[in-house]
């Protein structure tokens, strides 16, 4: 075998080995789908962290507004249900 079919072989083996490493990567970093329930439940928890640190900050104005969001999102959980 010479240089020419050499480099021609590991250009081969190298292209298939890029080809299976993508096609895993794909298959095992593809992220689980998720439902609209747990989206407003990640949100609702988001917004219920954020009025705690608001209420210790004595900050009743943006408590006001994270409650609002806070109701809206209950609202269409239970309205899921």
């Amino acid at each position: 075998m010479n240089n020419d079919e050499i480099k021609k072989l590991a250009l081969l083996v190298a292209n298939e080995v890029v080809k299976k490493l993508t096609e895993y990567e794909f298959e095992v970093f593809d992220p689980p789908e998720e439902d609209e329930e747990e989206i407003l439940l990640a949100e609702l928890s988001k917004l219920m962290t954020l009025l705690s640190s608001y209420l210790k900050k004595e900050q009743y104005d943006k408590c006001t507004e994270i409650q609002k969001k806070i109701n809206q999102i209950e609202n269409r959980l239970n309205n899921n249900e």
